[in-house]
């Protein structure tokens, strides 16, 4: 195929975390408002999925890294944005794998 697509970039939650430390990464949780209550990677935005495509140019410049609950969701919205250009990649395993790193986590705060 003369145009095949190449698949979504994936790193795993440690460098998520460490990019997004040195200000490499705008971290997106991209799950619903009543999942992100639960907990949510510390400083990240707040974007749900189904909100995405129109408010997309809201979030800031650089690379996004999408996060979801196990790392689908995350996927689809890195797709999104690369086809609207923006750098995007998902964060592998997601929540779960956030958590279970010990990873730092903030409330349901800095909604965009």
């Amino acid at each position: 195929m003369l145009f095949r697509r190449q698949p979504v970039t994936t790193i795993d939650v440690q460098e998520a975390h460490r990019r997004q430390r040195r200000g490499d990464l705008v971290l997106v949780d991209v799950r619903e408002a009543g999942e992100r209550a639960a907990g949510a990677p510390a400083g990240s935005l707040h974007l749900p999925l189904t909100e995405l495509p129109g408010r997309l140019s809201e979030l800031p410049p650089g690379t996004i890294g999408f996060v979801c609950r196990s790392g689908r969701r995350s996927v689809a919205a890195a797709v999104v944005a690369e086809r609207a250009g923006r750098d995007a990649c998902s964060v592998g395993g997601g929540m779960t794998a956030w958590t279970s790193a010990g990873l730092p986590e903030g409330g349901p705060s800095r909604r965009r």
